[in-house]
């Protein structure tokens, strides 16, 4: 990987990309490889540089322009992006392979490595006007644009005083009808629908915000309740707070699973996980069990059936109903 982080850094210095640079670490890394901090010795700042190889040059380039595309919907949406974020393509001598580049000022830490600065209110304060200010351009529940609010997807701009996204893999928006839910688009037998309704539909990036902002301070749940409640009321969005009281309500009563409660619906599991911290029947211990236990395979998009039922003893309490 250092030999590779090298090679990039050398490779954008060939180019006239960048000029006196200091590379001053490495950011975890998601689907492009290596993501690089630099800092420039010339004072014009920090920047990110991520990068994927591929052995052509068609996919390199359409790799570069659906990011480019998405970032560009995305900004016209309202979600604030890294300033100077670009993509490009470009030919690594010493591999013959061809390398997307997405280039970006570094906008600062994650809001997942900031609960502790920030408080879990107020980074609800910062996601969830972002996403409000989303929501509010299109009518119903469906997204033309799809967004994973993760707190890891997220910087904290000290210079703007909000958030900024900074996650563009994959490019969550519909090509000739078909909503893209990964990168590259899956050909094998997975659950689309689900990652349609969690990415692409207002209650499901909510619920998804919700619960991700509540696994670091689930004691918050009714202090961030009720900013939910505002922000959509301010924004004329009142179905979403709605929708998500609604689930609430049913999954506080449940005495099994059911189609709210099932292997498709993470969010659903791990809300239920937040209600039984706050009704004292679960320890915060057993909440971070129940989120480990709740996570998607990468191949089916489901939770496993055995760690599904590994979490069931923590979900359903026959006591509470």
């Amino acid at each position: 990987m250092d030999d590779f982080k090298n090679r990039v850094i050398a490779h954008l210095k060939e180019q006239g990309l960048i000029e006196r640079e200091l590379c001053i670490g490495t950011l975890p890394a998601g689907f492009m490889v290596a993501p690089i901090l630099l800092e420039t010795r010339d004072g014009q700042g920090r920047m990110t540089v991520k990068t994927q190889r591929f052995n052509n040059l068609e996919d390199a380039r359409l790799l570069a322009l659906l990011i480019a595309e998405y970032a560009k919907r995305l900004e016209k949406a309202g979600i604030a992006i890294p300033k100077n974020h670009q993509t490009l393509v470009s030919k690594d001598s010493s591999s013959a392979d061809y390398l997307a580049l997405e280039i970006a000022s570094y906008e600062g830490k994650s809001l997942a490595a900031q609960f502790s600065h920030l408080g879990a209110v107020k980074i609800a304060e910062m996601v969830f006007s972002l996403l409000f200010g989303m929501f509010k351009q299109q009518p119903g529940d469906d997204l033309d644009i799809g967004i994973d609010p993760s707190c890891n997807n997220f910087t904290y701009n000290l210079e703007k005083g909000g958030a900024v996204y900074i996650d563009f893999i994959p490019p969550r928006y519909s090509i000739e009808g078909v909503p893209m839910v990964d990168y590259p688009h899956p050909t094998e037998q997975t659950d689309l629908k689900s990652q349609i309704r969690r990415f692409y539909t207002k209650t499901g990036v909510a619920l998804i915000a919700l619960t991700q902002i509540l696994r670091h301070e689930p004691e918050a749940y009714y202090d961030i309740l009720r900013i939910l409640m505002k922000l959509a009321h301010q924004s004329s969005q009142p179905e979403v707070t709605k929708k998500i009281v609604s689930l609430t309500e049913a999954l506080s009563v449940l005495t099994s699973p059911n189609e709210i409660l099932n292997p498709s619906r993470p969010e659903e599991a791990r809300l239920l996980g937040i209600l039984n911290f706050n009704r004292g029947v679960v320890s915060k211990a057993e909440l971070r069990e129940i989120f480990q236990n709740t996570h998607i395979d990468e191949s089916t998009r489901l939770i496993p059936e055995a760690k599904f039922s590994a979490a069931l003893p923590l979900l359903i309490k026959p006591e509470l109903t």
